[in-house]
């Protein structure tokens, strides 16, 4: 046994009385309380990098076939091939986004994939090419040129286990190239689980994201991705 502190004056060895509770109301008083404390919780994903309602944000899902973009300010996304090309004959001369790869009702045979060597900055699920991704990103912001405030911070998807100093090369670019005040990464599920707990009022889900790179599932839970099962399939 250990020695019991020493009393000070006027102090008692009265324990404080509890409350009598029987023992299925305690049950379901423990529930209660477990859920509301759930519920209590906000995701860090809805209470940090979620924009507030002044400020016009750039969201990208920065995909390694296709980038889709859109701002806080609009429902809308656009798309945006991630992949630049040159014409064999004119190699000096480079062709970005939709203009290295033909949209579907494109008839110019010049475009063909058999006239362009092509190169995309994304080589299995992560940015390697900082300054390819670049040159695609230019012509993305071009298409932002109507918007009536232009956005100063970006919320980027970055894919589970990319490597820090990948991010940080690129973040480098957003900054000191295209002028963004701060650059913040997500992983893809958190959104998408985001949407599922809007929508169904639930705290768990498990992400499918099937990709131009590979194929991720991520178990998440109160908009945390549970890192240790994330399971990764080259498909």
């Amino acid at each position: 046994f250990e020695r019991a502190a020493p009393r000070q004056v006027g102090e008692t060895n009265q324990e404080p009385q509890s409350k009598p509770r029987d023992t299925l109301a305690g049950g379901a008083a423990e529930k209660v309380s477990l859920t509301k404390e759930v519920e209590r919780k906000t995701p860090a994903f809805d209470k940090e990098s979620a924009p507030k309602q002044s400020e016009v944000w750039l969201f990208v899902d920065n995909g390694g076939g296709y980038i889709k973009y859109g701002v806080s300010s609009s429902s809308s996304f656009e798309l945006v091939p991630n992949c630049i090309a040159r014409r064999r004959r004119a190699s000096a001369h480079q062709l970005v986004g939709w203009d290295a790869e033909p949209r579907p009702d494109d008839v110019d045979a010049s475009k063909a994939p058999s006239g362009l060597e092509y190169s995309r900055p994304v080589e299995r699920g992560y940015v390697i090419d900082a300054e390819t991704q670049a040159d695609v990103w230019a012509q993305l912001l071009r298409g932002l040129q109507g918007c009536a405030d232009r956005p100063r911070k970006v919320l980027v998807t970055s894919p589970p286990f990319t490597p820090p100093e990948l991010e940080a090369r690129f973040e480098e670019v957003l900054k000191s190239h295209f002028k963004f005040a701060s650059v913040h990464w997500v992983q893809p599920a958190a959104i998408s689980a985001l949407r599922a707990r809007q929508l169904l009022s639930t705290h768990f889900a498990l992400v499918v994201d099937s990709g131009y790179s590979f194929t991720h599932v991520t178990p998440v839970f109160d908009g945390q991705p549970y890192t240790k099962a994330i399971r990764r399939i080259d498909v």
